[in-house]
């Protein structure tokens, strides 16, 4: 390529190049300087002399000085998201006010100058600190650590889910160099072969439309959820479900006493089949749902997604039904669902068959509210009680069964109040359960 559009491609391109050598030849406690990203610059991208169009001998410095001018610009870009306060940026008409929070997330991270504190180790007499940047990835060490811990006490996820999931959560966490290692590529080929070695999927494979990937029966019958896992495909072809608006078919499963004392998941209803409008997915307390519409029952409910057995999209023809208000009201936003909203109205994710809503007050201790609050969010009237102790606590518009339920494992703690109808229902049923463990 001539010199000259070979310059011509650095300017369109120069930016980016930046960030592919501080993205695998840095992170905070190895900072590189603008002498070494022109360096590597000239070894990954340019092949011929050593007058290349990196810069060397009179040209180096005329480099030095556009990649410095480069890198306080990525810098800038950083310092926008974070909501840093730093002088006006004067952007070109038409750009959009969240191209700083695109840019972050397109890269996956941002660049940072060093601070002095992260100069450990290098000659401070030679170059002030405000000649060396690092990359700093959106996920950070600590972030990636606490995901894979998470994901490692998954008991729903097989072996193979667990590897692949670990393997890609530590490459967006960035850096693979190791500190003080100086070889030019050492970095760069650490990246590489870590990128090559990560695990594939066996069962993960969506493509066109017309071959979304029908989980049966016959690949998950005899074992239990954490047995071979198949967790990570339902989740993609739900997603792909939910994205396309379409209507799916879902065998679901129960867990059922075997021979010899063995714990056994079989099919529900003997496999039948439910049809069902998928709108969201969300994650409570180690377990994930989906919520959805079944076509028969016109009910909004969450279904265990590790409890399904077999899962099918449908045909284009078969769209999903449109949000019910209900539902598109209190936990969508711009058409985007809000799942702290949802998680706030069902903290425990109960899902009650009947369609009875009441409102309904008990007595307890002051120091049993979390009770309630775990059981049914936040949205609680207190009122005081003649006793200082004690609080009257009132749940409006939950389910009849739920209500129930909640008096009566903590009936130690918690006296039911009204209506009248549910406190004898709860105290007919602690006086039968008191006669058939006498019996």
């Amino acid at each position: 390529m001539e010199k000259a559009k070979w310059e011509k491609f650095i300017d369109q391109n120069i930016d980016i190049m930046i960030v592919s050598v501080l993205k695998t030849c840095s992170d905070k406690n190895n900072p590189r300087t603008i002498n070494f990203i022109r360096e590597e610059l000239g070894n990954r991208f340019f092949v011929g002399s050593d007058e290349n169009a990196f810069g060397a001998g009179t040209e180096k410095e005329h480099m030095n000085k556009r990649i410095r001018r480069k890198l306080s610009e990525l810098c800038d870009l950083g310092k926008v998201y974070v909501g840093e306060s730093i002088d006006p940026i004067t952007w070109p008409e038409g750009v959009p006010a969240g191209l700083p929070l695109d840019i972050y997330r397109i890269l996956g991270g941002r660049v940072v100058v060093a601070e002095e504190g992260d100069m450990k180790g290098k000659k401070a007499d030679r170059e002030s600190h405000s000649n060396y940047y690092y990359f700093e990835p959106i996920l950070s060490e600590s972030d990636v650590h606490y995901i894979n811990s998470a994901v490692e006490s998954n008991h729903y996820l097989s072996g193979e889910e667990k590897e692949y999931l670990v393997a890609r959560t530590a490459v967006a966490g960035g850096y693979w160099g190791r500190k003080g290692y100086e070889k030019k590529l050492d970095f760069y080929d650490i990246w590489s072969t870590k990128l090559t070695e990560l695990p594939q999927l066996s069962h993960l494979g969506l493509q066109a439309d017309e071959e979304v990937p029908e989980l049966r029966i016959e690949d998950t019958r005899g074992k239990l959820p954490s047995e071979g896992s198949t967790m990570l495909k339902k989740v993609m072809i739900l997603r792909y479900a939910v994205t396309n608006k379409r209507q799916i078919e879902v065998v679901q499963g129960n867990y059922s006493p075997g021979k010899n004392g063995t714990l056994c998941f079989v099919e529900r209803e003997n496999g039948k089949k439910i049809r069902l409008n998928p709108y969201a997915m969300v994650s409570q307390k180690g377990q994930l749902y989906l919520i959805a519409t079944c076509v028969d029952e016109q009910i909004i409910k969450h279904y265990r997604i590790d409890r399904i057995m077999s899962l099918r999209v449908l045909s284009q023809k078969e769209k999903r039904e449109e949000i019910p208000d209900d539902l598109k009201n209190n936990y969508f936003k711009k058409n985007k669902f809000q799942p702290e909203a949802y998680i706030s109205a069902y903290p425990l994710m109960r899902y009650a068959p009947d369609d009875k809503r009441i409102d309904f007050t008990f007595r307890c201790q002051a120091n049993v509210v979390s009770l309630a609050v775990d059981n049914f969010g936040k949205a609680l009237n207190i009122e005081k009680d003649e006793s200082e102790d004690y609080v009257r606590i009132t749940v409006h518009k939950k389910s009849y069964i739920n209500a129930r339920q909640f008096l009566i494992q903590n009936c130690d703690f918690v006296t039911p109040l009204e209506p009248v109808e549910l406190v004898q229902d709860v105290k007919t049923t602690l006086q039968e359960a008191i006669k058939r463990i006498s019996q």
